[in-house]
């Protein structure tokens, strides 16, 4: 029992989850978003399988759906549900954006957005269609499979770009509604109907970018944590995922230590550990950051995500949304625009994580001499270990068995899966070089 005194506990425990939630596992945690306009058909979901990718994120859009007042065509996301489904993985649908039959357009610009979901009828229609939305998925005469989606109520509903406020709410001093106070009486319309719909359903959000502390503060304390199933966030940022975890973060925003305390200080009694989500989240391949850093940074993303608790980490995005290398916003995919066939560095990197971690679950983080060296110890169901390392620093060599340690490394396999033999001279510990890029010792 002394032995495991040698290894630091988990930043959060990884708490007793709701069924209808992943297990904090990279056997089942692993998700991906997409886009329905970017999909190059069956192929592309065969190999988001291949991958070891277990949740598909997408829109589920309000306008596309309900084109004439209370009736509802939902044609191409039977498709995308059927689709995720059959190869064994489990959607989420983000229940989003707004409707020009319940909201007026944009004033300053006719052709541009439409306001948000603001106005008693229009919140009261998106509750309607959120409803239905369950109701159709949950008939088992058109899908005999359950397909156990997770709902998640809206995307990115703190920036002015997708929650378009409505100025001719203002009151007669000229004061709007504040977004959140706003997104909350949809959230909570909406939960509340889906759970009277289905109440085993999974709810989750707000969804918001950033981790902004103000916003999620006045959302969490707004008592929606009575109905929601976990909170959901999208940490992008430019320092490596491991920022996350519970480094000091930019003024106005949490990291995920301080996300979990307020969480559970807003946990109504009986609820038991509400989980955070991290529903998108991604990093770009360009030309000043190529392939190789963008797939450290998924691996890395994946990894931290777990050790910090998360049972539930989507990747963003399934398929670059352009060529131009020179546009971040064009390089998030796993693979490249042109084809699905064309498997980027990330892809190689995420299929060799749940290969090489495939049953099994996560014990400790193995302290080192140095802080910026992150080596996670794994076990499985037969009792073998394995480590997962890498560091944030400067390239050194380590020995990845200190003394105590209930194991002796054989092999090393390289982030994009490369598999080496480790040689032991005289019986001398082994050195291994520790980078950017993660590897697994078996």
């Amino acid at each position: 029992m002394k032995k495991l005194l040698l290894f630091s506990a988990l930043l959060f425990p990884l708490a007793a989850l709701s069924a209808s939630l992943p297990s904090p596992s990279i056997s089942s945690s692993v998700g991906v978003s997409m886009h329905l306009n970017n999909i190059g058909g069956a192929s592309d979901y065969a190999m988001m399988a291949a991958a070891g990718i277990k949740v598909v994120r997408t829109d589920l859009q309000w306008d596309q759906i309900e084109t004439s007042a209370g009736s509802y065509t939902w044609t191409q996301y039977d498709n995308f549900v059927n689709s995720v489904v059959a190869n064994g993985m489990r959607p989420l649908l983000i229940l989003d954006y707004s409707n020009p039959l319940y909201e007026g357009p944009y004033a300053p610009d006719p052709a541009g957005p439409t306001y948000a979901p603001q106005v008693s009828t229009s919140i009261t229609a998106f509750t309607n269609w959120a409803k239905a939305a369950v109701a159709h998925f949950n008939d088992r005469t058109k899908f005999p499979k359950n397909p156990n989606i997770i709902w998640e109520i809206y995307n990115e509903p703190n920036l002015g770009n997708y929650w378009v406020q409505d100025p001719h709410l203002a009151n007669s001093g000229g004061t709007l509604p504040t977004p959140v106070s706003q997104y909350i009486s949809l959230a909570s319309s909406v939960c509340s109907g889906i759970k009277a719909v289905d109440p085993n359903a999974t709810v989750i959000g707000p969804a918001a970018v950033s981790l902004p502390e103000d916003y999620l503060n006045t959302f969490l304390s707004s008592g929606i944590l009575s109905c929601l199933d976990a909170v959901s966030v999208h940490p992008y940022r430019g320092p490596g995922p491991e920022t996350v975890l519970a480094d000091t973060p930019a003024a106005g925003q949490l990291n995920f230590q301080s996300l979990r305390s307020l969480i559970n200080a807003n946990t109504p009694g009986g609820r038991g550990v509400i989980p955070i989500i991290s529903g998108e989240w991604g990093y770009g391949s360009t030309l000043t950051f190529g392939q190789p850093q963008q797939a450290q940074n998924l691996v890395r993303m994946q990894l931290a995500n777990l050790y910090g608790g998360i049972p539930l980490s989507v990747w963003y995005d399934w398929k670059d949304d352009g060529s131009d290398l020179t546009q971040d916003e064009q390089n998030y995919g796993l693979v490249q625009y042109a084809s699905s066939a064309s498997t980027k560095t990330s892809y190689t990197a995420l299929k060799t994580l749940t290969t090489e971690l495939a049953g099994y679950e996560l014990q400790s983080r193995i302290p080192m001499s140095s802080s910026q060296d992150y080596v996670l110890l794994f076990k499985n169901s037969a009792g073998n270990y394995r480590l997962a390392m890498w560091t944030t620093g400067n390239i050194h060599l380590v020995a990845p068995n200190p003394s105590g340690t209930p194991f002796t490394p054989t092999s090393t396999v390289s982030m994009t899966g490369t598999r080496s033999s480790l040689i032991y001279l005289f019986g001398s510990p082994v050195s291994i070089l520790l980078t950017a890029s993660p590897q697994y010792i078996e």
